[in-house]
C-alpha cells in the first residue's frame, strides 16, 4: 500500500505554478526552470479537474489562498496514485470556508475509493466516511474501534481529563 502525507504547512514556493508543484517531491527552493513531461503534465491536469482546482494552474502558489494550497498538496498527492492519504491536521490554518471545502475534497477521495487516515484534534474534521477512530495519548493507544463507539462523550472526557458532550448530526460529530 502506498501513502502520501498532506502536511499541516504547505510550503510555498514564490516562483512554482499549481503544475510544477503537483508534480515535485521534496525542496523546491533550488528549483526554477522545470519541463514538464507529457505524462506527468496529464496526470496532473486530471488530479486538479478532480479537485476542481484546474483554473489555478498556471497561478503561483505563493499566490494562493490556504485553502488553495492545501487542494495543491492534494493533487500532488494524487498525481503520484496512491491508495491512501494522510491528512496531519489538516484544517490548520484554514477558515470556516476552506475547512468545509477541504472536508468536502476528503469526503469525494473518501467515496472515490481513496483510503484516508486522518489526524486530528478536532472531532468535527472526522468524516462520515471514516468507520475506524483510534484515541492516542502520549503515543499510547487509549481506545480502538468503530467509530460510533469511541466517539462518545465518556471516552473523550476520560482522554481529555475535561467534562466533553459530543453530538452526532448527518454522520458528523461535534462538541455540543
Amino acid at each position: 500500500m502506498t501513502a502520501n502525507p498532506m502536511a499541516q504547512n504547505p510550503s510555498r514556493p514564490p516562483f512554482l505554478a499549481l503544475h510544477h508543484v503537483t508534480v515535485m517531491r521534496g525542496d523546491f527552493a533550488a528549483l526554477q526552470d522545470i519541463t514538464l513531461r507529457p505524462a506527468l503534465l496529464e496526470k496532473t491536469d486530471a488530479a486538479l479537474a478532480r479537485l476542481g482546482i484546474a483554473h489555478l494552474a498556471g497561478r503561483p502558489v505563493a499566490q494562493m489562498s490556504s485553502g488553495e494550497a492545501k487542494r495543491t498538496l492534494i493533487a500532488r498527492a494524487l498525481v503520484h496514485e496512491p491508495q491512501t492519504l494522510l491528512f496531519d491536521e489538516p484544517s490548520n490554518a484554514l477558515d470556516i470556508g476552506a475547512q468545509i471545502q477541504l472536508r468536502d475534497t476528503v469526503r469525494a477521495l473518501a467515496k472515490g475509493g481513496l483510503g484516508i487516515l486522518l489526524v486530528t484534534h478536532h472531532v468535527s474534521e472526522i468524516i462520515p466516511e471514516i468507520e475506524r477512530v483510534v484515541l492516542l495519548r502520549e503515543g499510547c493507544i487509549v481506545a480502538d474501534g468503530p467509530k460510533k463507539e469511541i466517539l462518545t462523550s465518556e471516552k473523550l472526557s476520560a482522554l481529555f481529563g475535561a467534562n466533553i458532550q459530543i453530538a452526532r448530526r448527518d454522520g458528523y460529530y461535534s462538541l455540543s
